[in-house]
């Protein structure tokens, strides 16, 4: 709700009501003059100075409060029009009350959101920087060139666990099904300092796995397969990743090329629709 507009009305109405009670002059003899210390053009000109300098909906419902409920001016105004000026004065003094609430009640709401979204931002700005921290050791870990390279430019985390899971190697002597890339960014990630991270992939707070990391790579999400055995589909991510069934098993990095290939073709599809 815009301040602006009901700032203006309230000044407007109080400049008025002022204006009237200067044309009006009360009689020397009613009882309202004999209010002692009482000045209702002085508690009119501070109420216009509150509400003129009154930057948010409680500044001005602080304002208006000097006459909510002040006895001493209805007195005055009961002696000077009667009750039917009374009343006039509480209808529209409770009727600029109630906007002034529910400019409150906006500016809380934005607040609110406002701080939302500070926070989110804060924590974008915060998972970025901790992906530059994984990056970093990443890239300077015990692997192939290519694949150095490609851990040097990720972008998101969904890249990173796509590039750390392709094999690179098969055979007799390299019967595992992991990676060390892979296994390293596992253990990194269930760090107490990569939470944020670990949450992308890992929502509730489990820690994550081999198998979450293979299939957040493919899918975006954790695996759903519980316990120590591993699903059909965790096993088909097995050998999506595997050396033996990449296209270019002399240069296995390869794969990651075509992952971003796809990715983008996907995302000029989605534009499109």
């Amino acid at each position: 709700m815009n301040l602006s507009p009901l700032r203006s009305k309230i000044r407007q109405w109080l400049i008025e009501l002022r204006q009237w009670l200067i044309d009006n002059p009360s009689n020397p003899y009613s009882p309202a003059s004999n209010i002692k210390d009482y000045d209702p053009l002085l508690v009119i000109r501070k109420m216009l100075s509150g509400v003129t300098t009154a930057q948010s909906g409680q500044d001005l419902l602080n304002a208006l409060n000097c006459l909510k409920g002040s006895s001493k001016f209805s007195k005055y105004l009961l002696s000077m029009g009667g009750p039917q000026l009374v009343a006039d004065v509480n209808i529209q003094l409770n009727k600029y009350m109630a906007s002034c609430k529910k400019c409150i009640w906006s500016e809380l709401v934005a607040t609110a959101e406002q701080k939302q979204a500070i926070a989110k931002e804060e924590k974008a700005v915060a998972k970025e920087k901790k992906l530059v921290e994984l990056r970093q050791i990443l890239q300077n870990f015990d692997t192939s060139v290519s694949k150095q390279e490609i851990l040097g430019q990720y972008q998101t985390l969904q890249d990173l666990c796509f590039a750390t899971s392709i094999r690179q190697k098969s055979g007799l002597f390299h019967l595992g099904n992991t990676t060390a890339t892979a296994n390293e960014l596992v253990r990194l990630l269930n760090l107490p300092t990569n939470s944020l991270l670990r949450q992308e992939i890992c929502p509730d707070g489990e820690k994550v796995r081999l198998r979450d990391v293979r299939h957040y790579a493919r899918f975006g999400a954790k695996s759903q397969s519980q316990g120590y055995f591993l699903s059909a589909e965790d096993r088909e991510n097995e050998r999506f990743f595997s050396h033996s069934k990449n296209e270019d098993q002399s240069q296995p990095m390869l794969m990651f090329d075509r992952y971003k290939v796809a990715q983008n073709q996907t995302s000029e599809i989605c534009l499109e629709i």
